[in-house]
């Protein structure tokens, strides 16, 4: 049997590596035990993401390209080194959101969208256009501690925020921006760049919008920790950022798909710098050559944390599941968790078999810490399933 694994990060917990890898432990496992001898199992592994933590790794690595560190700065505006990926020509850059804006990069304490930016986005793209010139720059946008809509992307390349009595104001955390009454472009040279001279194309969850009753920061600012008022106020920073948006381009871009992704980011990268929004796969799955590991292989298992009413909207494993059965291929899934009343996900996603993290005992702290080992467990339940 050849046996293709495809799994995706479990958010805050294990890199898709790891996961690949403890799967594999249990299939091994399985295999001393039950397989006989003479049979052979085969393992072929790949990362897979949608957009979020590995991205930059994940397709510099895909092709045969190199990661680069720069400083940045962490969601809170603090020093920190991190990396994006470059192809081998070095025309097209990869930038991961996650690498200086993801939740990973915070304490639980300190989670709360009222406070962060994505200033350090924008110093990643400074850098990677100083050094390199990029003709190319994807950018990943999943798994982020911000929903400040990109102003501290445009803050970072050289916007400058101007309130009613024309005077210029730092932006330092979203509602900031309460002050805001125009958007001045005419000294950032790094704007124009990225209108002109490169390509931006924006891997998220096309699903995710920046206005509307189901916009990004009523999705997803509670989850990264604001509470109703923070929330209320986010709305304000939203509404007059698209207002703005609105007088300066003519554009309503309030329900454009994936302008909430990166908590919003996406809605100042296709306002502003004329980018492309595309599902995460779109780009991800022919970099990694999915498809001739696909008809490679005679079953597939990929991985997931948590599956939920998002998982058909783009998350990457479904996403392989259904891409899968193109070739008419099985499909084994392990989650963390599947939440309840979403078992119709997993059969419209194209699963086949299903595995969960399961033990009465643990709260998710423990899953956190045992992940490997629940893992190869898991894997080795799958297998028997399987057999």
């Amino acid at each position: 049997m050849k046996i293709l694994l495809a799994s995706n990060s479990f958010k805050e917990c294990a890199t898709a590596s790891e996961i690949n890898e403890a799967i594999e432990q249990g299939i091994l496992l399985f295999k001393t035990m039950f397989v006989s001898p003479c049979e052979t199992i085969e393992i072929q592994k790949t990362e897979i993401c949608d957009g979020g933590t590995g991205f930059a790794s994940i397709l510099a690595d895909a092709v045969k390209g190199f990661k680069h560190s720069a400083k940045a700065k962490d969601p809170l505006n603090r020093n920190i080194d991190a990396i994006y990926g470059v192809s081998p020509d070095q025309k097209t850059v990869y930038i991961e959101v996650a690498e200086t804006c993801g939740l990973a990069k915070l304490s639980k304490e300190e989670q709360n969208p009222i406070h962060t930016t994505s200033f350090g986005v924008g110093l990643q793209f400074i850098d990677a256009i100083e050094v390199y010139k990029p003709t190319q720059i994807l950018i990943g946008c999943g798994d982020t501690a911000i929903n400040d809509f990109g102003l501290g992307f445009l803050f970072a390349l050289g916007v400058r925020f101007i309130d009613k009595n024309k005077k210029e104001i730092p932006f330092n955390k979203p509602d900031d921006f309460l002050k805001i009454e125009e958007l001045d472009f005419s000294k950032s040279k790094y704007i124009e760049y990225l209108k002109t001279q490169c390509k931006v194309l924006v891997c998220c969850n096309l699903s995710s919008i920046v206005g509307g009753k189901e916009s990004n920061t009523k999705v997803y600012a509670k989850q990264k920790g604001a509470n109703d008022d923070e929330i209320r106020k986010l709305e304000m920073v939203r509404d007059r950022f698209l207002k703005i948006v609105e007088q300066q381009t003519g554009k309503d871009i309030s329900l454009i798909p994936g302008t909430g992704a990166g908590g919003g980011l996406g809605s100042s990268l296709y306002g502003y710098c004329n980018a492309k929004l595309c599902y995460s796969f779109e780009v991800i799955f022919p970099a990694i050559g999915i498809e001739e590991k696909i008809k490679w292989a005679d079953f597939i298992i990929t991985g997931e944390g948590l599956v939920d009413n998002s998982s058909l909207k783009g998350k990457a494993p479904i996403s392989l599941a259904l891409f899968s059965k193109k070739f008419n291929k099985k499909v084994g899934l392990i989650a963390g968790a599947v939440k309840t009343n979403c078992t119709n996900i997993i059969i419209r996603g194209g699963v086949d078999y299903v595995e969960t993290l399961t033990s009465e005992s643990f709260k998710l702290d423990d899953y956190i810490c045992n992940a490997k080992v629940l893992l190869r467990d898991a894997a080795f339940r799958l297998m028997k399933k399987i057999y």
